[in-house]
């Protein structure tokens, strides 16, 4: 049953994934051509690009159907986007649409999880 929102989940990490990388790109990204600025360091530039692209990975592994190692993907992909969404909150601060990117995330990241447990072969 809960199979069904797997396309849910994958269009909330992408989303909020493409969101988060327009804001860390409008934002932070543009930056990186130039030298640091009131003293935000390379690193967090280079994360405000990098989170982003995490979730839109994390909602494309998603639909996978297969496992690596003893995970199934679902399960990799949701820790994925939740990290990143995580992740998005620390480099990109609360504003309106960052939070926004990141609670899409997040909220994926964690459905993703839930409907992979209700994946896995049941124990008789």
């Amino acid at each position: 049953m809960l199979l069904n929102l797997l396309p849910v989940a994958m269009a909330l990490g992408v989303l909020g994934g493409a969101m988060g990388l327009v804001v860390g790109f409008m934002n932070y990204g543009l930056a990186i051509f130039s030298p640091p600025w009131d003293g935000f360091p390379k690193v967090l530039q280079v994360l405000a690009i990098l989170c982003p692209l995490g979730s839109i990975l994390g909602g494309l592994l998603v639909q996978k159907r297969g496992t690596l190692s003893t995970m199934l993907m679902p399960e990799v992909g949701g820790m994925l986007m939740f990290l990143c969404g995580v992740a998005m909150v620390g480099v990109m601060g609360i504003s309106v649409l960052a939070a926004v990117a990141a609670t899409m995330s997040m909220v994926g990241g964690l459905l993703a999880l839930v409907i992979s447990d209700d994946m896995k072969p049941k124990e008789t």
